[in-house]
């Protein structure tokens, strides 16, 4: 908290908004107190703008990097239109996309559009996937799913099958997102017990009935967008500082210019006009120079 004195009324100003204590400063036009709701809304509407962007910008990131895997796809689909035999083509695009990774430790995966539920066709990090049916019960974590780049959010309840969704995603849109609870990998090796926020965008191949895809977390969007609102609510406070020690100046220069007429009304005035003005402050009267220097 930080405390300042403007003509010693106390305001105490706090990231969470400003307070006022005491007598607004009517003769500066200045009203503190209406200032408290106006900077707690901007700050709620701010932390969910910047919410908002850094959740698109993460879609836009995964999105980016699945259509960058899906191209490559394509180019060996090309092959095999081209005369490659779909075998050499298909392993050829499998082990490429396999050694694709971004921002480090991500990676992509290949599923089929096989029914009920697919099958894996390639996976890099967990290979013991490859080639087996996706059903067992710790999928089923899909509980929001987007499909294609700008259409319809879906609520899943309860939650679904991910590669169910990420299929009948495919297959509504030809491409689109799915969100769900996922561990995080720990550098030893292994997964955390606790469930994490994850994105995947999901593209399909349909000349060969696969499905691309790859997915990264998002649990940390609103600490990122914390720090950014923090960091917004400093450099306001320090705008609110500087005002306020403008305010100050203004009230300190008004007060020296008040003792100044007072001064020079007391010292140009004759012996009974200074009674009289005795007289006058002590019946606070209106002929008083202090009564009149109020307005």
């Amino acid at each position: 908290e930080l405390f300042v004195h403007l003509d010693a009324q106390p305001l105490v100003f706090t990231v969470r908004g400003i307070r006022y204590f005491g007598p607004r400063f009517k003769h500066l036009g200045v009203d503190i107190a209406a200032m408290q709701s106006k900077v707690d809304f901007m700050i709620a509407f701010n932390a969910w703008i910047i919410h908002q962007r850094i959740f698109e910008e993460r879609k836009a990131q995964v999105r980016t990097q699945v259509e960058t895997a899906w191209s490559l796809l394509e180019y060996w689909v090309g092959r095999e239109k081209a005369g490659m035999s779909r075998a050499d083509a298909q392993a050829e695009a499998i082990a490429a996309v396999g050694k694709l990774r971004y921002s480090g430790v991500e990676y992509f995966w290949i599923n089929d559009l096989g029914k009920p539920v697919p099958k894996m066709i390639m996976h890099p990090t967990v290979p013991a996937l490859n080639g087996k049916v996706l059903d067992d019960a710790k999928f089923n974590r899909a509980d929001w799913a987007q499909r294609g780049k700008e259409g319809d959010e879906i609520r899943l309840e309860p939650p679904r099958n991910l590669f169910v969704t990420f299929n009948e995603t495919v297959e509504s849109a030809g491409e689109g997102f799915v969100a769900y609870d996922w561990p995080k990998p720990l550098a030893t090796g292994g997964a955390t017990t606790e469930l994490f926020r994850k994105m995947s965008y999901v593209k399909g191949v349909p000349e060969w009935g696969w499905v691309v895809g790859s997915g990264i977390y998002v649990d940390d969007v609103w600490m990122v967008a914390r720090a950014s609102i923090l960091k917004a609510v400093l450099i306001g406070l320090v705008f609110v500082v500087l005002i306020t020690a403008l305010l100050a100046s203004v009230s300190a220069r008004m007060s020296i210019a008040k003792r100044w007429r007072r001064w020079r009304a007391w010292t140009g005035a004759s012996w009974w006009k200074r009674a009289v003005m005795r007289v006058a402050c002590a019946r606070r009267l209106p002929s008083c120079p202090r009564s009149r220097e109020r307005y």
